[in-house]
């Protein structure tokens, strides 16, 4: 599993990794299983104003662990990238 940051360089680099497994490993060696489980060019990789994100809410770790800042929320929409092979 590769993940990223949910941002346009996030991607690129996830992106990147996805074209270096499919033009050098077999599908025997490799398959691409996650986000989009095939191992054709990526639609939304054409457009470079777009990109392939998800999201999930995720709570931060209590202030005894790290200190939160005054107007810090205890829970957060966490943007990501990834790729299972």
């Amino acid at each position: 599993m590769y993940v990223e940051p949910g941002s346009p360089k996030g991607f690129r680099y996830v992106h990147s990794f996805r074209q270096w497994v499919i033009e050098t490993k077999t599908r025997d060696e490799a398959n691409i299983i996650a986000p989009c489980p095939h191992h054709h060019e990526c639609p939304v990789a054409r457009n470079p104003q777009s990109w392939c994100h998800f999201s999930q809410l995720t709570q931060k770790w209590p202030s005894s662990v790290f200190p939160k800042k005054p107007n810090e929320r205890e829970i957060q929409n966490e943007k990501y990238s990834f790729l299972v092979v």
